[in-house]
């Protein structure tokens, strides 16, 4: 229930300041109203909707410089992960993790664009990192880091750069990790991942 109405927001299907009602998302998928409610109360915690009266609640809507806070303290837990975990991977597992990598890179490529089939692609290949590095303060972190990203990501907000950089970054990002250059592949996070003044939202 929490996922659905969540990839409801984060696809931009419930609008920033919309009204969520959760008698019609209840009666839509079958459940009990009971269950959209405890789900509302997850989705608050995150920051995804907020409260307006009693049991009613609309869609957050975050600003560009949320987004890109959001960015760059994901970016700095990657960059942690990949510190602890490159030097821990196995030749297979870093070979699986640069499958996921370019699984990301096409995703970024694709025609149409699909932000909710990048941002799964991106967790999938950013939490193998963070699983090779085995360390449980950094996986909260990471999580936590995950989260914050997802609640201020919807609407036109997609990518800190053209997909075609996105999808370079990433390549580069799983060379790095495919040959055990820790530098390198910190290098192609803080590009990915650091905002600087002239780089723009896509």
């Amino acid at each position: 229930m929490f996922g659905h109405i969540r990839d409801e927001i984060v696809s931009g299907a419930l609008a920033p300041r919309s009204r969520v009602d959760d008698a019609r998302i209840a009666e839509s998928l079958g459940v009990p109203r009971i269950l959209v409610r405890e789900s509302l109360v997850r989705l608050r915690r995150v920051g995804l909707v907020y409260d307006v009266a009693a049991r009613r609640c609309r869609v957050a809507e975050a600003s560009a410089d949320d987004f890109r806070d959001a960015v760059e303290y994901l970016g700095s837990q990657v960059s942690i992960a990949l510190r602890i975990a490159v030097p821990r991977m196995s030749a297979p597992v870093r070979e699986f993790a640069a499958m996921l990598g370019g699984g990301v890179a096409v995703a970024c490529l694709a025609t149409p664009l699909s932000k909710p089939l990048i941002y799964e692609r991106a967790f999938a290949f950013l939490d193998a990192i963070v699983e090779a590095a085995a360390n449980p303060v950094l996986r909260v972190a990471f999580d936590r880091a995950w989260r914050d990203l997802l609640a201020c990501s919807w609407g036109a907000r997609l990518l800190l750069d053209a997909p075609e950089a996105a999808a370079r970054q990433v390549r580069d990002l799983t060379r790095g990790i495919s040959a055990g250059d820790i530098d390198a592949a910190e290098h192609a996070v803080r590009r990915m991942f650091l905002h600087e003044p002239d780089r723009s939202i896509s």
